[in-house]
Order: structure tokens, then C-alpha cells, then sequence
């Protein structure tokens, strides 16, 4: 897991290595302006004193409320607490199932409306399952040390890399594609929520599957950096860096599909994939992971992100609510499988983009409230690429 910074201290954290620091000032107001220290509350306390005068019941006045349930109202509150609400609303599908045996699985269920409120030709089941994910043996991981060892050449010259993308995977992957979050603050926004969401079900794997790191394995192995403290599969940077993949490359989709004099948007899928391979093999290279961890993180990554997407673009209105894959992925491998990690194996075949319908394609079921706060934010980040 790479630490982002997103949200942490209240500042909201959206720097991701550019040193932006989403909010300009965030970071200590807790909701409250800023000015929550004791000089500034002293100096607040006196000039209150000094120009109020007596108190005037009748000098008050009655606000006009929002309007109840309008998707909108969110946006009228600080980035910090709006995160908390998309995060919660991506997550509220989500289930991470642990069989007995050595399986988990990825579901994704579905709320159930009543009959008189289903308006969708297509009948979503409750629950589906998107990915099935089998611990490896010892004997598998014990034999990936060869790889671990080869790699571990590149230390020097990958230095730089391995340290940045310790706790931002992001800068490298946005360098790609020009996201800057002074005039991209909803994509930003979407980026953290999606992240968050990605981090809490990737750590559900990684304590259900309870792996050893490499180190654990053989003294040789002498990390270049601190061993994280938690599970090695699957790998958290493999699972982010490929989410975030996903992501980013429909999202330059919409930038080309918007008009000329944008890049190729399939040259440059071709190189966020290829950046979020980098970092994925930076992990093994710096000896903290084992290739067969970042074969499961990416496809993990990917059926989260394609499922993610997937909801966004439907509660906006910009594809049919199609029922997911009717067989899950299956993540396993066995005691001969000892290859190194090939993402091409994974990276889906089409990635989304804008509706080609002219108008917009038609919404989709009902506008509950959750599914139209994350067509707000879709739209409002979408828009910043198409601009």
C-alpha cells in the first residue's frame, strides 16, 4: 500500500508529490475556517467584544435551507468531509468473502428496489461475484526468491524511483497524462475517493491471504527499504498503480474523445499501463515482493477499477446498467507457475470512454440519492477533461 497522504491531517492530502496540498490551508481548520489555535481564538473573542454591542433577537434572520436530497448539497461542504460520503457510497456494495479453505472472493451486491421503481430492461442480480483469489503455497513463493534475487540488480539505478513511489504512486502515473489538481480539483477529488475505496479492499485481501514477504524467506534478500507490516499478496502497489490505470486511461479517453489536439489516447494507455508496471516491478526490485504478488494485485486492480467505472459512468448516465461478468476472475496459480509478472496477461482489451449516442445515453433506473451524488462528482470531474 502506498501512503498518498490523501485525507491524512485533515489536509486533505491531494499533493501526491506535487506539493499542491489540495485546500491551501485544509490542513488545520477541521471545518472551522482555519483558525482553530489560541491566538487567532483570542484575537476573535475581543473584536466580538468590541463590535457586537448588546444582544438583538430581531437583528437574526432565517437561512434558506438546501434542497432536501438534492446530489448537489455535497459539494456545498469541505473536500474533507465529501470524501467521507463518496467513500462510504463506493464502498457500501462492496464484500470481501473468506472461504475456509484458501480462497476469498470479491462480491459485489446490489440494493433491491421495489417493483414500481425498477425501470432498467436489464435485471441486475443482488449479488455477483467479480473475483475469486487462492493463497499460494510456500513452495511457490520459496522459488520465486530467484526472482526477487535477479531483480534486486536494478537497485541502484532504480533508487530514486523505489523511494518516491514508497508513498506516492500517483505523480509518476498523472505525469503522464497532465492532471494538475490547482485546475483539476474534482478529478482530484474522484482520485482520492477511488483510491481510499481500492486501499480498503486490497487490505482485506492481504489480511485473508497472510503471506510472508520476501525477506521472511531468506536474510539474502536485504530489502533497500523497510519492510512493510503487513501481507505481501497481494501487492498493494500492483493493485493501486493498476486501478489507477484504468482510471486514468478512460479518462484520457474522454480528453481525446472531446476533440482535437489531445495525445492518442491509445498510446497513452499504453504508457500509464507501462508506468504501472514500472512501479509494480519496483517493489520486487527493491525486495519487498514477489512477482506472482503483483500478478494478483493487477488483477485485482483491474476488476476493481473496470467495476468502479463502471458504476460511475451508469449512475451519470453514460452506458446501460449491464449485469457484471457472469464467471468471476479467478486468481491462482500453482506450484509451477513460477514466471515473472507479465501485466499484458491482464490489461483489459477496451477501455471505456464517452457515449457515442448523440444525445447522451439515456439514465439509467432510478436517480436514488447515493447513485446521484457519484453521477455529481463524475460529471463535474469528467467535464475538467473535456474542457
Amino acid at each position: 500500500m502506498s501512503e498518498l497522504g490523501y485525507g491524512y491531517g485533515y489536509g486533505y492530502g491531494y499533493g501526491y508529490g506535487y506539493g499542491y496540498g489540495y485546500g491551501y490551508g485544509y490542513g488545520q481548520n477541521r471545518g472551522g475556517g482555519g483558525l482553530d489555535n489560541g491566538p487567532k481564538s483570542a484575537a476573535l473573542i475581543s473584536a466580538r467584544d468590541g463590535v457586537v454591542g448588546p444582544w438583538s433577537q430581531a437583528s437574526s434572520s432565517t437561512p434558506t435551507q438546501y434542497p432536501d436530497g438534492n446530489p448537489s448539497n455535497v459539494f456545498n461542504w469541505s473536500p474533507r468531509v465529501r470524501a467521507e460520503v463518496f467513500r462510504n457510497i463506493l464502498l457500501a456494495p462492496i464484500d470481501v468473502v473468506q472461504s475456509n479453505d484458501s480462497w476469498t472472493s470479491l462480491w459485489v451486491r446490489h440494493a433491491i428496489a421495489p417493483p414500481a421503481l425498477v425501470t432498467d430492461p436489464i435485471v441486475v442480480p443482488a449479488s455477483a461475484q467479480l473475483l475469486q483469489m487462492q493463497r499460494p503455497s510456500t513452495t511457490l513463493f520459496k522459488e520465486q526468491l530467484e526472482w526477487v534475487n535477479y531483480w534486486s540488480s536494478l537497485r541502484p539505478e532504480r533508487m530514486n524511483e523505489i523511494l518516491v513511489e514508497t508513498e506516492d504512486i500517483l505523480a509518476p502515473m498523472a505525469s503522464v497524462i497532465d492532471v494538475d489538481p490547482t485546475r483539476m480539483p474534482y478529478t482530484f477529488e474522484l482520485l482520492g475517493a477511488f483510491h481510499q475505496t481500492v486501499v480498503s479492499v486490497e487490505m482485506r485481501f492481504k489480511n485473508a491471504m497472510a503471506c510472508r514477504r520476501p525477506v521472511r524467506y531468506s536474510a539474502q534478500i536485504q530489502p533497500m527499504i523497510q519492510t512493510p507490516g503487513h501481507s505481501t499478496y497481494p501487492s498493494g502497489h500492483a493493485t493501486e498503480s493498476f486501478a489507477f490505470a484504468y482510471l486514468l486511461a478512460t479518462l484520457a479517453n474522454y480528453r481525446e474523445q472531446a476533440g482535437p489536439g489531445t495525445p492518442h489516447s491509445a498510446m497513452t494507455e499504453q504508457q500509464i499501463a507501462e508506468q504501472a508496471y514500472r512501479i509494480t516491478q519496483n517493489r520486487v526490485v527493491a525486495g519487498v515482493h514477489f512477482p506472482v504478488d503483483n500478478s494478483a494485485g493487477s488483477q485485482l486492480g483491474l476488476t476493481l477499477a473496470e467495476n468502479i467505472v463502471h458504476r460511475f459512468r451508469v449512475a451519470a448516465g453514460e452506458t446501460p446498467n449491464t449485469p457484471p461478468p457472469e464467471e468471476p476472475v479467478v486468481v491462482s496459480f500453482t506450484d509451477a507457475d513460477n514466471y515473472d509478472f507479465d501485466y499484458t496477461k491482464y490489461w483489459p482489451e477496451v477501455i471505456p470512454g464517452l457515449c457515442s449516442a448523440a444525445p447522451p445515453c439515456p439514465p439509467q433506473g432510478v436517480d436514488r440519492n447515493p447513485d446521484a451524488i457519484l453521477a455529481e462528482l463524475w460529471k463535474r470531474a469528467t467535464a475538467e477533461w473535456t474542457r
